[in-house]
This record gives structure tokens, sequence and C-alpha cells, in this order.
């Protein structure tokens, strides 16, 4: 009996280690194409269309906590882009001088 308690806690809590790298991991990984909030979302669809990953309990653990990292950074990933912004500099167009030619800015 106890070893069976030990044993959920032990996956539940390495479900959630296991969720966290691998959200962390796949969020900057995807930070590379502005769109780090896609990254868990697109990884969970991955991991979901191989069978075999279904039957597993530990991967389905870490999926449930993806899932709910996901939900938390789709805010989070639309204020990273905010906040990293690329600024254009803004071009000013030349003045035309007296005989109607623009100058070089």
């Amino acid at each position: 009996m106890l070893t069976l308690l030990l044993n959920g806690v032990i996956e539940v809590i390495g479900g959630l280690i296991v969720a966290a790298l691998v959200t962390l991991g796949v969020w900057n990984l995807f930070k590379l194409v502005r769109w780090p909030e896609l990254g868990p979302w697109l990884l969970i669809g991955l991991l979901l269309a191989i069978p075999e990953t279904r039957r597993d309990h530990f991967v389905q653990t870490v999926l449930l906590f993806m899932a709910f990292a996901a939900v938390v950074l789709i805010g989070e990933g639309h204020e990273w882009r905010e906040r990293n912004r690329v600024h254009r500099p803004v071009r000013k167009q030349a003045e035309p001088d007296k005989s109607g030619r623009r100058l070089s800015a």
C-alpha cells in the first residue's frame, strides 16, 4: 500500500518537474520565431499524435501539467511580444527645396 502511494507521489512530482522543464524549453525555442506560447501546444499535439504516448500514465501526467501551463502562458506570450516588439525607425521624408526637388534625408 505504501509502495503504491509513494509511486503515485513520485509520478505526480516527477511529471510536474518534467512538464515544467519541457514547457520552459519549448517556450525558449519558440521565442526565436516570436510566438513562444505556441511551443507547448505544438508539443502536446505532437505527443498526442503518437499512439504509444496515450497508454503511458507518466506521459499522460506530463501532458496534463503541460496543458495547464500552456493555458497560463497564452496571455504571457502576448505580453512578451508587446515587450519585445522590434521597433523599426521611421524614415523622415525629405523636404522639397524651392525648386520642387526632394533632397535626401
